[in-house]
Order: structure tokens, then C-alpha cells, then sequence
């Protein structure tokens, strides 16, 4: 299920269809003979994760495989969706496996099977043959390692203590949120990190041991796996880049014991569809999300209302870099940064953070440093806005 050519969200409709643009969602077509209502066109389509069992049969379709490399064996299958274009959610990037417009998967011809059978494996980028990625800049680009490093590494911890600042941005922003919840004197028995990625500032957040609990939610899956292998072992290892194809494993620098790591919890979650079922929280940490997503009013929608994610007298702090990009967000949802009408992205968050209840009682610039290789990294500066709900 992705975005048709020519495909626009309605900015009275903007979270239906795209945050299910993720690679995860199938799409079911009508025009079965025994659909009926709007699911008997031919030009309907729904979108449903895998894991409903709600079919009474299906069609299949066998592409022929054409071999990528005879003498090794390894062919290339066409997969069932197209190189769709953007937006795109949760981090999905059908470019990273296309060929040709057809995302491919790559498998290696394994032993036979007793039967006599021929059986395929799927082929990792390593293993295949594949240079390391090209680098990128901006935090939405960010790899896994270079993710880790930020967060549990020393070369953003060096960067910013030149700055005046120590310590990691996720921390850095942990910080922040835990002296503005004792500043407003909210209750401090739980919080919430939204786009937690490997979990950083949610560990933080334990540490600074005022809240009994904290909650990070990413739409990542491979990166709340890591936070999660994290809270369990406290151990984990990154690659550094160190200049041109040389790198170095590093083992991460986590500052969390046992008992913090016990108090911390991480699920996948789509932002733009945080669940109702996470309950009220003290404290709500939306870290680097909105520029991220493909719907940011529904992110900034759920703090408030009647079953929002902040509690009544809680805090919210929103930090972002407002860097929009077109395959992540679709132009007609940035919350700013269009020419037609000149209005600023931190303008729209405080206007729609107002309309829900919330007061701001700080806002600041703060300095984020992104690991490139060793002797190089990216200085970003998010806006960070902290808000308290009164209504």
C-alpha cells in the first residue's frame, strides 16, 4: 500500500491513508464478486497489516527470477510493490532495494533439501558485496550506527562540550524536561519519549531518577529492537566511520544501571497514531518527530483533548529542526516553511499547542551534534518549546 503518481493529501484528511505508506501494509483491492458497498469498484483500495486472518481465499501471481550472478548463484525476485513515490512512513525507503522501479530481494541457491528440492536464502547487503552507504547528512537520514553513536558514542559528547553543552542531545533534552517538570512541580510518576529511536534519552530520562517509569515509542522497528536488547543486556556495540572504508566497533557508554534500565520500556509505534492505550503522562518528550513524519498535527493532536497523552498540569516539550522534506512529509502538511503563505513552523506549533490547552514557558534553540565520520559531524539546532497543559 503506497501513494499512487500524482497522489496530494487533503489537509482535512491528511492522516488516513499516508501514515500506512510504511512497507507493512498490503493493499486489498476491490471488484471481488462478493464485495459490496464502496469495495465493489474496481478502483477501491484498503490497507491492512498482513496479520488479519480475514480472507476467504486469494490469487497468486509467480514473476519469472531472473539470475543476477550464474557462477554464484544468486538471483534477484521481484517483490509486490513498486518503487512508490514519497511520502513514505516509519522510516520505509522502497529505494533501498529497487531496481528498475521493482524493489527486488536478493537470495543465494542454498543445499538441497532431502526432498531434492532446490531452496533460496536471503542474501544481506554484507554478504552480497554491497559498499558501505553513501554518506548523507540530516538527522532523517541517519544509519543505525551513526544513531547509536549519537546517543551512546563520545564523538557528539566531545563536539558538544566545545559547545558549552555536555553531554548528548538526547540527554541534553532529558535534562531539560526533568528540571522543567520540577520547575512547574508536576507529579513525576511517569514519562514518555516520542521518537525515542535506540533509546537514549528514554534511559536518561530514567536516570535523572525522578520518574517511575518511562515509555519509548519509535516507528523504527530495528531501532526499538536495539533500545530494547539494550534495556535487557545494557550492552550493544556500534561501527564508527572513521575516514573513506575504514571503521571501528565501539562498545556503547550507557550511563544506567540495572535498576534504571528495569524501569524503562520500549514499544513500535507509528507517531502520527499514538495509542490511546499508553495512558496520561507527567512528562511527553516529542524528540525530532514532526519533520519526520508524514502527518505532524496528528503528533502534536494527541498531547491534549480529553484522552491526551500529557496529563492535566504536565509537561510537553517539542524539539525539532523543522528541515522538511518532501518524501517525508507531503508539502501541504509541513506546519510551515511554504513560501504561499511565509508562516514559520515554530509559529503553527505554538498556535496549535494553544488551541489545546497548553502554555509556553520556555523556548530556546539547543545544539545537536550528528556523528558523520571521526573527525567530522553535522551541527544541527532544533527549537525546543516547553509547554504545560492547563485545560
Amino acid at each position: 500500500f503506497a501513494a499512487l503518481p500524482g497522489f496530494r493529501v487533503h489537509r482535512l484528511y491528511d492522516d488516513f491513508s499516508t501514515p500506512c505508506f510504511d512497507g507493512q501494509h498490503n493493499c486489498i483491492s476491490g471488484g471481488s464478486f462478493a464485495s459490496t458497498g464502496d469495495e465493489a469498484s474496481l478502483y477501491a483500495r484498503f490497507h491492512f497489516r498482513p496479520h488479519f486472518y480475514q480472507h476467504a481465499g486469494f490469487r497468486i501471481a509467480r514473476s519469472e527470477a531472473a539470475f543476477v550472478d550464474d557462477a554464484a548463484d544468486v538471483r534477484e525476485i521481484p517483490l509486490t510493490h513498486v518503487n512508490s513515490p514519497p511520502p513514505h512512513a516509519s522510516g520505509w525507503d522502497p529505494r533501498r532495494t529497487a531496481t528498475n522501479g521493482i524493489s527486488l530481494k536478493r537470495m543465494r541457491r542454498s543445499e538441497a533439501g532431502r526432498d531434492g528440492e532446490i531452496s533460496w536464502e536471503e542474501v544481506a547487503d554484507c554478504d552480497a558485496g554491497v559498499a558501505l552507504p553513501a554518506l548523507r547528512t540530516g538527522y532523517a537520514s541517519m544509519t543505525e550506527d551513526r544513531m547509536l553513536q549519537m546517543h551512546y558514542g563520545t564523538c557528539g559528547q566531545a563536539a558538544s562540550a566545545l559547545l558549552g553543552s555536555g553531554g548528548s542531545f538526547p540527554r541534553i533534552l532529558a535534562e531539560h524536561a526533568t528540571a522543567a517538570a520540577a520547575r512547574v512541580c508536576t507529579g513525576t510518576s511517569r514519562a514518555l519519549e516520542v521518537g525515542c529511536t535506540v533509546g537514549g534519552g528514554t534511559f536518561a530520562l530514567a536516570s535523572m531518577g525522578a520518574f517511575g517509569s518511562v515509555i519509548g515509542v519509535d516507528g523504527d522497528a530495528s531501532c526499538i529492537s536495539m533500545a530494547q536488547r539494550i534495556a535487557e543486556t545494557g550492552e550493544l556495540s556500534f561501527t564508527e566511520r572513521l575516514e573513506g572504508e575504514l571503521v571501528e566497533r565501539h562498545a556503547i557508554a550507557l550511563n544506567a544501571d540495572k535498576s534504571t534500565r528495569s524501569r524503562c520500556s520500549f514499544r513500535v509505534m507509528d507517531p502520527c497514531g499514538l495509542s490511546p492505550e499508553l495512558g496520561a503522562f507527567d512528562v511527553v518528550v516529542v524528540n525530532n518527530v514532526l519533520s519526520r513524519v508524514v502527518s505532524p498535527k496528528s503528533v502534536l493532536g494527541r498531547m491534549g483533548s480529553a484522552r491526551g497523552l500529557v496529563a492535566l498540569g504536565g509537561v510537553c516539550v517539542v524539539a525539532d529542526t523543522f528541515d522538511w522534506q518532501e518524501e517525508l512529509t507531503p508539502r501541504d502538511s509541513w506546519l510551515g516553511g511554504r513560501r504561499d503563505d511565509g508562516q514559520s513552523s515554530r509559529a503553527s506549533v505554538a498556535k496549535i499547542m494553544s488551541d489545546s490547552g497548553f502554555e509556553l514557558v520556555d523556548e530556546c534553540e539547543l545544539p545537536m551534534v550528528l556523528p558523520v565520520t571521526s573527525r567530522c559531524v553535522e551541527m544541527h539546532a532544533p527549537c525546543m518549546s516547553t509547554w504545560v497543559r492547563r485545560s
